[in-house]
Parts: C-alpha cells; sequence; structure tokens
C-alpha cells in the first residue's frame, strides 16, 4: 500500500520476495482469515477512505498506525474466495470492455471515411440510381468551378485561394451560409 504523496492509497500484489521502502507498508494475509487476492480487492476498494485519512501539506501520507487501526468487514473465508473469484472475471470483463472503448473513435473515424470515400464515389447512392433508372453521368471538376469565393484577401505569391471566416460558419447547422451572405461581407 503506497502511503505517500500522488500515489497514496495505491495497491499492488507483490508476486515475489522482496522488501520495501518507507513509502510503502505490506500486509502479510493470516491464511487463517484472508488471502492475498480478496485483501488486494478489499483494500482497492478502500483506497478514497486511505486518500481521506492522509495528512500533510503538499505530500499527505498515512502512517502504518491509520493503516492498522482502519476497519474493514470481513465475510467468512469461504466467501472471501467466492468474491475474489467473481471479481477477477468480472474486472477482466471490465477490462476488456474499457479496451473495446477506447478503440470506437478510431473506428468510428475509418467508418465516417469510409461512408464519404463511398458516397463521393457513387457506391453509396448505386441502389438509389438503380431504381431510378438513372444513368451515372458523373463529371471531373475543380472545387474552384463548384464554389464561391467568400472573401479574397490578399493572395501570396499570386495565388487564388477561397477563404471562409469562421463567422461564416452556422454552427447550428455546420454549413456555410448562402453565397449572397458570404459575399457580403
Amino acid at each position: 500500500i503506497a502511503m505517500y504523496g500522488a500515489t497514496i492509497g495505491k495497491i499492488s500484489i507483490l508476486g515475489i520476495d522482496a522488501t520495501t521502502n518507507q513509502a510503502c507498508a505490506v500486509a502479510i494475509p493470516n491464511e487463517n482469515i484472508t488471502t492475498s487476492l480478496f485483501i488486494y480487492y478489499l483494500l482497492l476498494s478502500q483506497k478514497d477512505a486511505f486518500i481521506a485519512k492522509g495528512q500533510g501539506g503538499a505530500q499527505p501520507n498515512i502512517s502504518q498506525l491509520i493503516l492498522k487501526q482502519h476497519e474493514v468487514i470481513l465475510p467468512p473465508l469461504p466467501e472471501q474466495i467466492e468474491i475474489a473469484s467473481k471479481l477477477d472475471n468480472l474486472l477482466a470483463q471490465v477490462a476488456s470492455i474499457q479496451e473495446n472503448l477506447e478503440k470506437i473513435p478510431t473506428l468510428l473515424k475509418q467508418f465516417r471515411q469510409s461512408v464519404l470515400a463511398d458516397a463521393v464515389s457513387g457506391k453509396l447512392s448505386e441502389q438509389w440510381r438503380k431504381e431510378n433508372r438513372i444513368s451515372s453521368n458523373w463529371e471531373m471538376k475543380k472545387i474552384s468551378d463548384v464554389s464561391v469565393k467568400a472573401k479574397q484577401r490578399k493572395p501570396a505569391l499570386d495565388e487564388e485561394f477561397i477563404y471562409v471566416d469562421i463567422g461564416s460558419v452556422k454552427q447550428e447547422k455546420k454549413k456555410i451560409g448562402t453565397p449572397q451572405h458570404l459575399i457580403g461581407e
């Protein structure tokens, strides 16, 4: 159990023989009363209570005396073993779900790009064209042929470009205003 500073109340099971410094407290479970895994989960559930008991200024700490005096409710040993086993399974599922959730922004970005690619290539409206007996006569055009200059700033290096200032964007619709509106500003 970490006892000082930013890591106060952090819990870990040390799976090897080792020594620690004064910043850690070690709890070796009494095998007749509890198990390493149950006491780990029990102490993990108490992290906020340990943090609240922290004393001091910039680097709050909890003493071994505070830790030793901290009271917890302990079920019978067979129930502790069952609880720890269920927690292992459930928390593994939580970790897996969290890993999958972290992938969602990337998946959404890929999906969005795929849908946009299908839309601008004609794949998205292919069935609609078939149902409405419309031939596919897509034409290649330059952006400058299908857009209106919102404002023209002094071109750098004699280049022409399209410029839309942020005030021209209607946030509630996320669309650019009408060409007349943009030209007028």
